[in-house]
């Protein structure tokens, strides 16, 4: 196994952790002793089936606990905070939401005049984007780059893919010349994964296999043959990640009240220092000296 951002394979343990949302079982993170990458390791040989349950929230819009309210309630003011960090980047654009889920986003974009696409590998979720009359892209049209966008973006979906470098120059084949590639993942570096260590949600082994700091994210792209164009941060998912850490820990009244502390002194951090907010948000663009045909 070689580290996806120095390419070395020199490793060390970092901790281990349980999948709580779906199947309770042990799994390690390690981090490499060159660069600091950390990824989840070793992998099941079949991830779809932790995926597959009514636990694991991305794809299931149904539930009525106080979790799944809370987390409705965040991803409604996030759509709002999303697609300001999108407008900045013009309007009327042509966006591919690469991981798009149930297309809440691309829904609330394309009522505010962007030309939307989106590419979603679980048939569940795609189909549901789908009915919202929004297209939806094959991967193999994405691997050979059939269509260009202006943006591509992927919130919350870098975590969970296996070949880092491999994606982020497929994508790159898909971006116009100006295009932007925009990126949010969980933060291991933040406030709340310092005070929650192990139990920290966001960690959301086996699905999460890699956990980015600020540094590691920029140089994954500076190695693809892109260039920071702006930085920022998503500060409520902080949270919604510590009341669904206190869930896991089943932690009752107490840890409801401890969750919105934790959570708001990882807003305030996020806000003083952006390299400690739950989860961040990276604007790419090709490197003036990338040769690539586009």
């Amino acid at each position: 196994m070689n580290c996806p951002i120095c390419y070395q394979q020199k490793f060390k343990p970092y901790l281990s952790t349980i999948d709580y949302s779906v199947s309770q079982e042990c799994f390690d993170i390690i981090e490499c002793e060159i660069c600091g990458h950390k990824s989840t390791f070793p992998l099941p040989v079949d991830l779809d089936p932790y995926y597959n349950s009514e636990s694991y929230h991305p794809h299931e819009v149904s539930s009525g606990s106080f979790i799944e309210k809370a987390y409705r309630f965040v991803r409604t003011i996030n759509l709002r905070l999303k697609f300001d960090q999108l407008r900045r980047l013009g309007s009327g654009l042509e966006i591919l939401d690469y991981g798009c889920g149930t297309g809440e986003f691309l829904d609330f974009c394309k009522s505010q005049g962007f030309y939307v696409s989106g590419y979603e590998p679980n048939s569940k979720a795609g189909l549901l984007t789908s009915k919202r009359g929004i297209t939806m892209v094959e991967l193999n049209d994405i691997q050979k780059a059939v269509r260009k966008y202006d943006i591509i973006s992927l919130w919350h979906v870098l975590e969970h893919i296996p070949d880092l470098n491999s994606t982020v120059e497929m994508l790159k084949r898909n971006l116009r010349p100006e295009g932007r590639i925009l990126i949010a993942v969980p933060n291991i570096q933040s406030t709340d994964s310092y005070l929650y260590s192990k139990s920290w949600a966001a960690l959301d082994v086996p699905r999460h296999l890699h956990h980015f700091s600020p540094a590691i994210l920029n140089r994954l792209f500076n190695n693809n043959g892109f260039v920071l164009d702006y930085r920022g941060r998503l500060l409520f998912d902080s949270f919604y990640i510590a009341l669904l850490s206190e869930k896991y820990q089943k932690s009752g009244i107490l840890g409801m009240a401890r969750a919105l502390i934790y959570g708001l002194s990882s807003l305030i951090f996020g806000l003083i220092n952006r390299d400690k907010a739950s989860s961040m948000v990276f604007v790419f663009r090709k490197h003036p000296n990338d040769t690539e045909l586009s």
